[in-house]
């Protein structure tokens, strides 16, 4: 067969202008790298701190909780618990964004080995830490369930009696809770006719595969400072967070207020991956602050973080039929997904991963069935990949195991199933995504069928190496909007204001080289906010890679905006027509000559200044018709070559090839950086990252003992391969880079172990034990 895949030419979209296309250095890079920027633990801070008492069994029903001896410390304000919240009629004490499940402490049980169950407050740190080792938690041991197949059981003990829908997003408006025990919510999708696909088909091949949960390990932990005001009932909270009009909107919810009426500003963040999404503890650092009138600063430990927000584990069914000539013609996917004692994001996480559980692959007959499961650990919440990462895990591993049941190549396999642009995925038309040639870009780069890998017998007989190699599709959270204001000052500089948050991507720098591009005036002239919803219009999220797709097309509107009231200006003051006036290159150019745009601006106002308004809407659509929406989709593909030691199980992964297809680099080297960030994440989720529970206790909670990946594991031939395959609906073409080779590294590398020893590791992380037992039972 042909090994060049049929790859659709888009329409050229993907160009150089100005300073897109270019690197530009970062324009906080300065302030980060002499340590001066400013987290939220490193401002001014007057008023009084806060430490949570948090539960010490999984599953218990909550008998008294004393608090005098806490109390009875010199410095300590007030001890607050879930009780006084529940009868205090200032707050409605639940939260969460899909489902309001979540109690702001524990009321009445706690479900969770460390969910918060109280919190002091105290005139020092110390003092509040002091204080809260006196707090007493007495409770009655109920049955816990940490199995996502046991809690399913009618035996079962059940962690939620209801759950009132929260029915804030149009994607989850008819979620609802599932009547199976302990599910949460349930997605299904049927494509075709699967059980007859399966009948049609030479070759059925079935496999089940397991992804622990894990920490996202941001190195900056929660804090959050909340400010009650009780002349006017209002609020002011400055948190690292993603979705600050959505803490905006949910404390004012709960404290029944108006959002005017809360104010929240987001400095900038040392890491979220999905975190720090919707609401962590701002709803209770805004209770504390409530109870005591007065400003209260919550800072957590990173160790608390293993308590707050993790990675749902899965466990994933596979079962595929393929003709012999190599046509996959059925695939059924059943995905049951641990996401703790509380839903959260969970529901649009089932569905948005659920949809593109078959795979980057274009296949007739499809049955997914996708659950999220209560169980007695900490909630699972948005994460880097948005579960197509643990699903790509299974799907990606399986799709090997297919290839080699056929004695096919695995790429020939996946080169003859992969979805074309402008073709059709699940049944239904796909926009333009890129992951042919994504797939195309990395097996280019290593010749995959042009060159055998050679073993090195001088390492000896027990050493082998493989090659392995994985792809992926990935939608966008959609519907979704952003907006943007530009202020085009008369010295012909921009401030840029909009929702969106710096979480370490670079986003500040991506926006103002957009602003500076379409107004044509160097990126110096430009500066970008901090979001402060006082100010900043709504913006979603800056989730699921959003940010420069959203972001960017709302401030090219905004440019337009601006463009168009510059030549408005013009023509009033010479008398000429519209076409007769263009803006380009920081000019505005007519008949009579031209002039800065600061000079035009100057000109049009009186008192020695003026500013120009610029405004930028845009928002994306739910799915209609035969379309499923998604604003964009990403795309990416990774190579990886092992050398394994068969006695040991040890292995390193000596070459890896990551590419990524971002429709247009708006600038290449943090493309690039985007690319390698994502895949030296996936490589601890691969190697060492786990979760791991005894009895509903986890057991390596510090970042002593969960091993993240250093520098020294990333391997030392690593190669970037920056897609642009032009993005037609995105600004000059972009499209988000940030997730996709965190969903293809884990697969592509247990791949490359199976070609090595023969031997698969169905269960993530990859350790040498579990190499060695899949050596062990290959050879039996």
């Amino acid at each position: 067969m042909s090994t060049q895949i049929p790859i659709i030419e888009q329409d050229g979209k993907a160009k150089k202008t100005g300073t897109i296309g270019k690197h530009v250095l970062r324009l906080d890079g300065e302030s980060k790298v002499t340590g001066s920027v400013a987290y939220t633990d490193d401002l001014p801070f007057e008023g009084y701190y806060a430490e949570v008492v948090r539960s010490n069994i999984a599953h218990g029903e909550i008998i008294s909780i004393s608090t005098e001896a806490a109390e009875a410390i010199p410095g300590v304000v007030a001890v607050v618990t879930g009780n006084d919240l529940e009868n205090a009629d200032w707050i409605s004490p639940y939260v969460g964004p899909a489902f309001r499940d979540q109690p702001v402490l524990a009321i009445g049980k706690v479900r969770y080995v460390g969910e918060p169950v109280a919190a002091v407050i105290a005139e020092r740190p110390d003092i509040a830490s002091l204080a809260a080792t006196e707090v007493v938690v007495e409770c009655d041991k109920l049955r816990s369930v940490t199995d996502v197949n046991k809690a399913r059981k009618k035996t079962a003990p059940l962690l939620h009696e209801s759950g009132e829908s929260a029915a804030v997003f149009e994607d989850l408006s008819t979620v609802h809770r599932s009547e199976e025990p302990n599910v949460a919510y349930t997605y299904e999708l049927d494509v075709g006719d699967v059980e007859k696909g399966f009948e049609e088909a030479d070759i059925v091949l079935e496999g089940k595969y397991a992804t622990p949960m894990v920490q996202h390990t941001h190195l900056e932990p929660f804090v959050t400072i909340a400010s009650y005001n009780a002349s006017d009932n209002s609020f002011k909270i400055i948190t690292g967070n993603q979705t600050p009009h959505f803490v905006r909107r949910e404390v004012a919810r709960i404290f029944d207020i108006p959002s005017s009426k809360v104010e929240v500003e987001v400095p900038q963040m040392g890491g979220a991956f999905g975190s720090r999404t919707y609401v962590r503890i701002e709803p209770l650092a805004a209770a504390l602050s409530r109870s005591v009138e007065a400003p209260v600063k919550l800072r957590q430990t990173s160790s608390e973080s293993f308590d707050t927000s993790v990675r749902d584990g899965t466990q994933t069914r596979v079962k595929t039929g393929v003709t012999v000539d190599g046509n996959i013609v059925a695939q059924e996917v059943e995905v049951i997904w641990d996401s703790g004692a509380y839903a959260d994001i969970s529901p649009r996480k089932v569905k948005k991963a659920g949809y593109t559980a078959p795979g980057a692959y274009d296949i007739p007959n499809v049955k997914v069935i996708s659950k999220s499961t209560y169980t007695n650990k900490p909630p699972g919440v948005a994460y880097r990949g948005f579960g197509v990462a643990q699903t790509a895990w299974a799907v990606e591993s399986h799709f090997d195991d297919v290839a080699k049941e056929m004695g096919m190549d695995p790429v020939e396999l996946r080169i003859k199933n992969i979805t074309q642009d402008g073709g059709t995925y699940n049944g239904v038309p796909i926009e333009p995504h890129g992951a042919p040639q994504c797939l195309q870009a990395v097996i280019d780069e290593v010749d995959w069928f042009g060159k055998d890998l050679e073993q090195e017998e001088s390492r000896g007989n027990h050493i082998k190496k493989g090659r392995g190699v994985a792809v992926t599709l990935k939608a966008t959270i959609t519907p979704s909007t952003s907006e943007a204001i530009l202020l085009l000052d008369c010295d012909g500089s921009v401030n840029v204001i909009t929702g969106g948050t710096e979480v370490g991507q670079g986003i500040i720098t991506t926006l103002a080289q957009i602003t500076a591009d379409g107004l044509g005036i160097g990126v110096e002239y430009v500066n970008v906010n901090t979001p402060n919803t006082n100010s900043a219009p709504f913006n979603t999220s800056t989730t699921s890679s959003r940010s420069t797709f959203h972001l960017g097309n709302a401030i090219l509107r905004a440019v337009d905006e601006l463009k168009d009231q510059l030549i408005d200006i013009v023509m009033q003051k010479q008398g000429v027509e519209r076409e007769e006036v263009i803006v380009e290159g920081g000019l505005v150019k007519s008949p009579s000559g031209e002039e800065s745009i600061g000079a035009v601006v100057s000109s049009y106002f009186v008192g020695g200044g003026g500013t120009l308004i610029g405004k930028g809407y845009f928002s994306t659509e739910a799915s209609s018709g035969d379309r499923y929406a998604s604003a964009f989709w990403m795309t990416g593909a990774t190579y990886a070559e092992v050398s394994v030691d068969t006695r040991t199980g040890k292995y390193t992964i000596d070459k890896w090839v990551n590419s990524a297809d971002c429709g247009k680099a708006i600038d290449p080297i943090r493309c690039e950086g985007q690319i390698l960030g994502a895949a030296v994440q996936a490589l601890g989720h691969t190697m060492s990252e786990e979760m791991v529970f005894e009895s509903g206790q986890q057991v390596n909670k510090s970042l002593l003992d969960y091993k993240v990946p250093a520098i020294g594991d990333v391997p030392k031939e690593s190669k970037i391969i920056v897609v642009e395959s032009g993005d037609p609906n995105g600004p000059h073409g972009a499209k988000g880079v940030g997730e996709s080779n965190t969903v293809t590294v884990p697969p592509a590398i247990g791949n490359a172990i199976k070609d090595a020893c023969g031997a698969r590791v169905t269960e993530l992380p990859i350790t040498p034990g579990k190499v060695l037992k899949a050596i062990e039972e290959v050879s039996e």
